[in-house]
């Protein structure tokens, strides 16, 4: 449930598979009683739903690459996790989502588990799953279970509002630069830095798909302040070397609704950041033509931050 917005997900653990007549009863319930924003889980079976799908495993590992399209019954479900999730081509829009657990592995309350501490995720792992679900494109769900009295326990709403404020640290109030309000069709988005040495940072990239997912590759590169070159000619500002940014967290092919990732091998001294895009080419022979959302850096070298990256460090 959205708050304020009504039911955000109908969620069906493992599918109706029913009759084909109770299939088409949920179809028809689905299409006439859901708001149109709601999405149904593993409804791939029934024609008029928005379905979303599971993409293999509960440990919020998104299998990349990760494409929102698929074919019709959503079958490209990240199983195996190296064939990535759905596919360029795809007929239907079935996103992923990645569900997980706030305790390792329970998705409900009994008296002996949830007096354990150790198997409760840290707020440093709920960051790290953030990182390889929402930071892959894909919807982090995860779950919080009530005890016997229907109340929830203390310690499991602290991590939780332990998550929310490190997410609200490491994405909001650690903000280097942002640029968005791309025009569709541009491949090139150049960002300004304050010029400062980041030993480590994040960068996150989305994109417009209300035209559908196009990007399928990209590169980042960054110039050093002591590489800017002024152009008196024009008053514009270029590099002479531009170099990739060493980043963590999968490869570089789909962006879709939201892509991070962290750097933190080398101390880079960040003047501009340059992230270029390539896209699908269209059964016509032509190239989709891609739609940047926005681009953003982060800058995460405060050692005060250690205690929130020491998993998120891990992440390859």
């Amino acid at each position: 449930h959205a708050h304020g917005r009504g039911l955000a997900e109908l969620w069906f653990d493992a599918g109706v598979k029913q009759s084909s007549e109770f299939v088409q009863r949920v179809n028809d319930f689905v299409r006439d009683r859901l708001p149109q924003t709601a999405t149904c889980h593993s409804c791939a079976n029934m024609k008029d739903a928005h379905a979303v799908s599971w993409m293999g495993n509960e440990l919020t590992e998104m299998p990349y690459p990760n494409w929102n399209a698929n074919d019709g019954t959503c079958s490209h479900a990240g199983t195996p996790a190296e064939s990535g999730y759905g596919v360029p081509d795809g007929t239907r829009w079935c996103p992923a989502h990645c569900d997980a657990v706030l305790r390792r592995h329970f998705w409900f309350w009994n008296n002996a588990t949830y007096n354990e501490t150790g198997n409760l995720n840290t707020v440093s792992r709920l960051l790290a799953m953030h990182l390889t679900s929402v930071g892959r494109g894909c919807n982090m769900i995860l779950d919080m279970s009530p005890t016997d009295t229907g109340l929830l326990q203390q310690n499991d709403v602290d991590t939780y509002a332990g998550f929310g404020k490190g997410i609200d640290v490491l994405y909001r109030k650690s903000l280097v630069a942002t640029a968005s309000g791309m025009a569709r069709g541009e491949s090139v988005v150049t960002l300004p830095v304050a010029p400062a040495i980041v030993s480590r940072g994040a960068i996150e990239m989305r994109e417009n798909m209300t035209e559908g997912q196009a990007i399928a590759n990209y590169t980042i590169e960054y110039c050093s302040p002591s590489l800017l070159r002024d152009s008196t000619k024009d008053g514009l500002i270029s590099c002479q070397q531009w170099k990739l940014l060493p980043t963590h967290n999968e490869k570089h092919i789909t962006i879709g609704n939201r892509r991070i990732h962290y750097f933190a091998d080398d101390a880079v001294t960040l003047a501009i950041i340059r992230v270029t895009v390539g896209t699908l080419q269209l059964a016509s022979g032509e190239f989709a033509l891609p739609h940047i959302r926005s681009v953003t850096v982060y800058d995460w070298s405060d050692p005060k931050l250690d205690r929130l990256l020491d998993d998120i460090l891990n992440v390859n």
